[in-house]
């Protein structure tokens, strides 16, 4: 199966393929990270990413270098990924470097986030496939961040192949099945990744900002220590039930619901 790429801007692309299939788009690369970086520049990068909180680096010797939450340490990168946040409708978006050192890749794996890739240097295969082969409950642990799910193996009956080379842009589907390996002995790469809303996600932050507002639970408990008796701690563990019964009754009343819709519209519906 291959798919055409059209010579029209990135948004109006992505308009009708998103969450729908794959779309290659050659020399796009420039419209998203406004010039091309070097090999150079990922090192400098890899060297002040290890001491910036909430960036991973994982790598295999020789091989592979992935740098995951990369932008926390790029401020460019960052104000890129912000602005196909934007584009995409998602509070958030960041950016992932990989740089390949031999003919290798990460792995066949399926992301609970849209993903554009970004082809820098090197040439890169890609094949991917849909996420049909994938069960309700296996794609209910990734969207739910069960550690040890996403590997998963190309459904080669219904296989898509891209090779990408500097310059082109390549869009992932949420819970598309997709491996890529470098062509030429070092590639790099970068990755804007658009994690998913859940419908968890945006109910639980209308909830917690909430919850935040209701006095009785910003007051302490008392510990259930090793010291007390029986009867002092039936008492606690009965103040925080009659406590927990009150929070749940001020949240079905119409401000609660109303402050949570308002919280909810403002992170994820403008």
């Amino acid at each position: 199966m291959t798919m055409d790429s059209v010579d029209v801007t990135v948004g109006e692309k992505l308009a009708g393929a998103w969450r729908q299939h794959p779309v290659l788009l050659r020399g796009a690369a420039q419209d998203l990270l406004g010039s091309q970086r070097s090999y150079e520049w990922f090192d400098e990068l890899l060297a002040r990413s290890s001491d910036v909180a909430g960036v991973d680096i994982h790598r295999r010797a020789g091989e592979v270098t992935f740098i995951e939450q990369a932008s926390r340490g790029d401020d460019e990168l960052a104000a890129r990924a912000a602005a196909v946040a934007r584009i995409a409708g998602v509070p958030t978006a960041w950016c992932d470097v990989i740089r390949t050192y031999v003919k290798s890749g990460i792995g066949s794996h399926f992301d609970h986030s849209d993903n554009l890739v970004i082809q820098q240097q090197g040439v890169k295969s890609w094949r991917l496939s849909p996420p049909d082969s994938l069960s309700k409950d296996t794609m209910v642990a990734r969207y739910r961040g069960d550690e040890g799910v996403g590997g998963a193996e190309i459904d080669s009956s219904a296989v898509i192949e891209y090779d990408l080379e500097p310059g082109d842009v390549m869009y992932i589907p949420l819970m598309w099945i997709h491996e890529g390996v470098g062509q030429t002995d070092d590639s790099l790469s970068i990755s804007i990744v658009c994690p998913v809303v859940t419908a968890y996600t945006a109910v639980m932050t209308g909830v917690a900002a909430a919850l935040r507002q209701i006095d009785a639970l910003h007051r302490p408990l008392e510990p259930v220590a090793s010291w007390m008796e029986d009867g002092a701690r039936e008492r606690a563990e009965q103040r925080l039930a009659l406590v927990t019964g009150k929070v749940l009754e001020k949240l079905t009343e119409s401000s609660s619901k109303e402050y949570m819709a308002q919280v909810q519209r403002q992170r994820y519906l403008t």
